[in-house]
């Protein structure tokens, strides 16, 4: 049953809103009346939904109807059904009972930030979301009947073409397993179910795989067989001269006998991961020891003693053992399908020309986090990270928990000062020296590394003294390893929440990403204000921020990684997004002319223009030539509007989103998801094209720095705000995507802060109805000293009064399906 809203609500442009009295609401009944979208109200045959009531209306939305009678389900009951044919954003307005889970739902798959959203009073308000042309959204609560308003649809701003603009790919794709049997490549020297090679050449087998503009060489080495008996006949290492410095230890003057070379295949049978197995430790060189027996050497019996790589270099690189060598004729990104050994092994992927190790970004299965029914959690990028801190902390707490128990017990110290950390930052240190440690460490893992790799380039990846399991891998080209985790369709170029370690040559404190502060800027983490009972009665909703000084000129700023602003020639757009505070101790006129980002071709001297800059004021500056300086008479409302002074947008000196929305011919300023000012760049012959083809050329990228030139010294002060959360994509984000990243990034933006006194279930610390590793993730912020978002009472899950390693135990037991 198909009908337009004429009896059951007023249209505006996109969007329906229902009316009070227009009578009650059969089951099925669509809504069409929004152009690009269908909505459904629930499943066809069950009960009608109630007549709307006009009880507490939203803004543009009247009246609500409270469901059909049926609790809300993804199956049935109270659900409302959206089906778009383009992809934008859909902006439904809902009245939801207290602690009551809220659920969106795209393909019968729970959107991650509606995975049972809870309230905590019964209220009405909008939610924001993406959705994708082509696929089927629910909205439901479960265990109660949601009420509905209405909704709001808006479709990408997209030019000259019905799809969202994506990033060219191309992608080659292998699979080392096929059917069960062994690819063609591996089959052919060690037979479909694996073997002894028969290509073995000085020590090594070595298989080539082409795939398209990717290729993979893998190399399988041996090792000295082992003795049979410690000093008998069968002894295999013979050993040649001392050396210096090393007591026992020899150079090898022959091995007597080598083991085979293999190649073999495995499946994980529960998760029907399979993957080829090699042989070989890949050491990059080898002595030899004598052997001892109970404390005493035995004469002439020796045995093979390894030296393996390290992640600096300066040891060299494999010469034998199991490794893999990847390359490819265009830029890109490998993903690659791996099994890891357990045994707190690292895992790497080198740079062959620097011999350096790369950042791992690896996603997949951890032995031991398992989902609710008890099989084993696909992890993301993310998860594996978080299950890694805690395997770090997690020792902290163990060798502090050790050494007081020792003391308290009259005993020695199990662990010195040397290997016991004592601060939060020395645990951080500690994390990224075990950084190619996948997960706890302890553990199979069983998953996928994805990594960035240039044209020409060979890159190695290899266990520290293991062999690496090989499922097969995907080369896309034209992308990078962090647009490939989060997806293609979401186009980032470029996020950063500004966490930070301290670089061990340079002595600096840097990001992950790459960037650095400048001058007295520093990346800084705010402790929230706690009440008598340890409860935080100030949000402090970001870990991390960069902080800048405003009280320099023209010297404190955050440089940005050289290539933030280099890949939207691909899309011709740009959107920029970071949350943004002033100081509590600056009025408006401090800040009057201070620059949110200023992007220039390379380090200038004092009071030089840049090429592009956005303003907090509201205007930017562009200037490739033509200049394109944002003016009132290409606003399209015919005036700029300035927002420092009396419409100091930051004087409440709490949070605020800032988005810069830029296409060829036209630019947009929204704050907080709401349009301040628009510009035609396209008005007296402008244009900004050389921001879209040169934007590779602005390597001096500052962000809360650098003013632009012409301005008095008394307007020159950098930027006094703190600034976090930024983003930069290749794309135009609509109103609504700029909605759905601040509920993303920050769901407490409107309300600052919810009460959670009333406990969920046990275990689910941050009250998203699921007990995962996000939970643990919460734990170890609060250990850390973190409060702002949640609080001793929710963190302490075992109830001993105390926040700890303890509780973390008590998740993971929760979570393998204990009490």
């Amino acid at each position: 049953m198909a009908l337009a809203c004429m009896s059951l609500g007023a249209q505006a442009q996109g969007k329906f809103a229902l009316e009070a009295g227009s009578g009650d609401i059969p089951s099925g009944t669509q809504i069409t009346s929004v152009e690009n979208i269908t909505m459904t109200f629930g499943v066809a045959g069950q009960a009608d939904f109630a007549d709307p009531v006009a009880d507490t209306p939203i803004d543009g939305y009247p009246a609500y109807t409270k469901g059909n009678g049926v609790n809300g389900s993804e199956d049935g009951g109270t659900q409302y059904i959206l089906q778009p044919t383009k992809n934008g954003t859909v902006t439904v307005a809902v009245n939801i009972n207290k602690d009551k889970p809220l659920f969106v739902t795209e393909n019968g798959t729970a959107l991650s930030t509606f995975n049972g959203v809870k309230e905590a009073e019964k209220v009405s308000k909008t939610y924001t979301f993406n959705v994708s042309g082509g696929k089927t959204y629910k909205v439901y609560c479960t265990g109660s009947k949601l009420g509905f308003y209405g909704f709001e649809y808006v479709v990408n701003e997209t030019p000259d073409t019905p799809e969202d603009p994506v990033i060219p790919v191309n992608s080659e794709n292998y699979s080392a397993i096929v059917d069960g049997k062994l690819a063609a490549e591996f089959a052919a020297v060690a037979g479909e179910n694996g073997g002894v090679a028969t290509n073995t050449a000085d020590g090594k087998s070595i298989i080539t795989i082409q795939a398209g503009k990717a290729t993979v060489t893998a190399v399988g080495g041996t090792t000295p067989a082992n003795d049979t008996e410690i000093g008998g006949a069968a002894q295999q290492i013979v050993p040649g001269a001392p050396i210096e410095g090393l007591e026992n230890t020899y150079e090898v003057a022959e091995v007597k006998a080598w083991n085979d070379v293999n190649w073999g295949l495995k499946n994980q049978g529960d998760i029907d991961f399979w993957y080829v197995t090699g042989s070989g430790n890949p050491y990059v060189n080898m002595r030899c020891v004598q052997n001892s027996k109970d404390g005493d050497l035995v004469p002439n019996s020796y045995k093979a003693d390894y030296v393996y790589y390290e992640p600096d270099g300066s040891l060299g690189m494999p010469i034998t053992g199991l490794y893999y060598k990847f390359t490819a004729s265009e830029q890109g990104a490998f993903k690659v399908k791996v099994w890891a050994n357990k045994g707190n092994r690292k895992t790497f992927v080198v740079n062959a020309a620097t011999q350096k190790a790369e950042r791992l970004y690896a996603s997949g299965y951890i032995n031991g986090v398992n989902d609710e029914s008890g099989k084993k959690k696909l992890l993301s990028v993310e998860q594996v990270d978080s299950v890694h801190h805690i395997y770090i902390y997690g020792n902290y707490e163990n060798m502090v928990k050790a050494n007081e128990e020792a003391l308290a017990a009259g005993q020695e110290l199990p662990y010195s000062e040397e290997k016991l950390t004592t601060t939060k930052e020395e645990a951080d240190a500690m994390a990224i020296e075990r950084q190619y440690v996948i997960g706890n460490g302890n553990q199979n893992f069983w998953g996928w590394l994805t990594f960035d790799v240039e044209p020409g380039e060979e890159y190695w990846v290899f266990q520290h003294s293991s062999q690496i399991g090989f499922g097969g891998f995907e080369f896309h080209e034209g992308v990078t390893a962090e647009e490939l985790i989060q997806g293609i369709e979401a186009a980032y170029v470029y996020t950063t929440n500004f966490s930070t370690y301290e670089d061990e040559e340079s002595g600096e404190r840097v990001t992950w990403k790459g960037e650095k502060a400048v001058g007295n800027g520093q990346f800084a983490t705010e402790e929230p204000e706690l009440d008598e009972n340890e409860r935080p009665i100030n949000i402090v909703p970001f870990g991390d921020f960069f902080r800048n000084n405003g009280n320099l000129i023209r010297t404190s700023y955050c440089l940005l990684p050289e290539d933030v602003l280099a890949h939207s020639a691909k899309t011709q757009a740009i959107s920029l997004g970071v949350w943004m505070r002033a100081p509590k101790d600056d009025d408006a006129d401090s800040y009057m002319g201070a620059p949110i980002l200023a992007a220039y071709d390379e380090l200038k001297s004092s009071n030089e223009a840049p090429f592009f800059a956005l303003q907090y004021n509201g205007t930017a500056q562009l200037d490739n030539g033509t200049k394109c300086d944002y003016t009132a008479e290409q606003n399209v409302a015919g005036e700029n509007v300035l927002l420092n002074g009396a419409n100091d947008w930051l004087a409440d000196k709490k949070w605020h989103y800032y988005t810069a929305v830029l296409q060829s011919e036209s630019a947009k300023i929204y704050i907080d998801g709401e349009l301040k000012n628009e510009w035609d760049c396209s008005v007296g012959g402008a244009s900004q094209m050389g921001l879209f083809t040169n934007g590779a050329n602005l390597k001096y990228v500052c962000l809360g720095g650098n003013q632009i030139a012409g301005v008095s010294e008394a307007d020159a002060y950098d930027s006094p705000f703190d600034f976090a959360r930024l983003l930069i994509k290749n794309s135009s984000m609509t109103p609504g995507e700029i909605k759905a990243q601040m509920t993303a990034d920050f769901p407490e933006h409107e309300t600052y802060w919810q009460s959670q006194d009333e406990p969920g279930k046990k275990g689910d610390v941050n009250s998203d109805n699921e007990v995962d590793v996000a939970d643990i993730s919460s734990i170890l912020s609060v250990m850390a000293g973190d409060y702002s978002r949640f609080t001793k009472e929710q963190a302490d899950v075992n109830n001993d009064n105390e926040v700890d390693v303890a509780d973390i135990s008590t998740v993971l037991s929760i979570m393998a399906g204990g009490e």
